[in-house]
């Protein structure tokens, strides 16, 4: 029997999830699960009426061969893989260039007081790289992070054309790259630790050891970054419940969003800014933008809220 194999075939043509199709027919979403998955066989009241929602005869429901449109499946398993793929490729841009440039602010910092004139005009240059790579993951993140928004809105429920063997695949990928991560991250203290051994000097006063240092820590955030919101994006059903009730961030709210999160990152770089030139604080400054950075995950918590 076909039963449980058109039954999932019907319902994505028609595009429904298991829920909706469940309160069509007055059960719980499990029930449609397992006729589905072949664990269970609904009741005869509960064929017709599916019969009555699919235009079909009992025959062609239980003992047809309904196909799925491979082409549908496919360009929405394309679109919906190009949208994940682009925003976690922008959102570990953003991570990157920030980290970016407070490795290169590290460098400077442990430069600056050799009063040397081209020692100080890379210290400047280097004030100004660091605020240009801030600037354009700020709006990375507002842009693209609206946009993903907005195609969530218009796309809440995907099915899940995921394999168990791609997600399989995937899991041990997810694994590997951990481990690759943690792995820089451990030879990085390795490094920094045997330089100040071996020459026996505060590790400060080397700056290309702590610029080593904080790019290897960068390669292994971004690996993070990346490799973890690659792994949300197989998480289908997941994404179904997380937007089941997308409709709190209407385009409005994310347009507040961006703005506010806009205003935080300003008033977090004019306070960078003060620290730096009025007090020479310039090296512990930079913890203002992790903190703009939380103040505006807040800001987007509260203004989605419709609560």
């Amino acid at each position: 029997m076909n039963f449980n194999t058109n039954l999932q075939n019907l319902r994505k043509i028609h595009n429904l999830s298991q829920e909706q199709l469940a309160e069509k027919l007055d059960v719980s979403r499990q029930a449609v699960s397992k006729w589905e998955n072949g664990t269970s066989y609904p009741e005869m009241d509960k064929l017709l009426i599916l019969c009555d929602i699919f235009s079909l005869n009992m025959d062609e429901l239980v003992k047809g061969n309904i196909s799925l449109d491979d082409n549908s499946f496919k360009e929405d398993k394309a679109l919906y893989e190009n949208a994940q793929n682009k925003f976690s490729k922008m959102i570990t841009l953003g991570v990157f260039l920030i980290l970016l440039g407070v490795t290169i602010m590290s460098m400077s910092d442990g430069l600056i007081n050799g009063g040397n004139f081209f020692i100080n005009t890379f210290s400047s240059i280097s004030t100004i790289l660091f605020f240009i790579l801030v600037t354009i993951a700020v709006f990375i993140f507002v842009y693209f992070g609206i946009n993903h928004a907005h195609f969530v809105e218009e796309h809440p429920y995907f099915d899940d054309f995921y394999t168990k063997e791609e997600k399989s695949a995937y899991n041990r990928l997810f694994a590997g790259m951990m481990a690759v991560g943690v792995g820089i991250i451990l030879v990085a203290v390795t490094i920094l630790v045997g330089v100040e051994e071996i020459l026996k000097t505060d590790v400060d006063d080397i700056p290309a050891a702590i610029g080593l240092f904080m790019f290897m820590i960068t390669i292994a955030v971004s690996i993070f970054t990346y490799f973890g919101m690659q792994k949300a994006k197989y998480d289908i059903n997941g994404y179904n419940k997380e937007n089941k009730h997308h409709d709190i961030y209407s385009p409005e709210k994310n347009s507040l969003i961006g703005k506010v999160s806009g205003v935080i990152m300003l008033i977090a770089t004019f306070i960078y800014l003060s620290l730096g030139f009025i007090w020479n604080l310039w090296h512990p400054g930079w913890v203002v933008f992790p903190l703009g950075g939380v103040l505006c995950a807040i800001a987007t918590i509260i203004i989605g809220d419709d609560k």
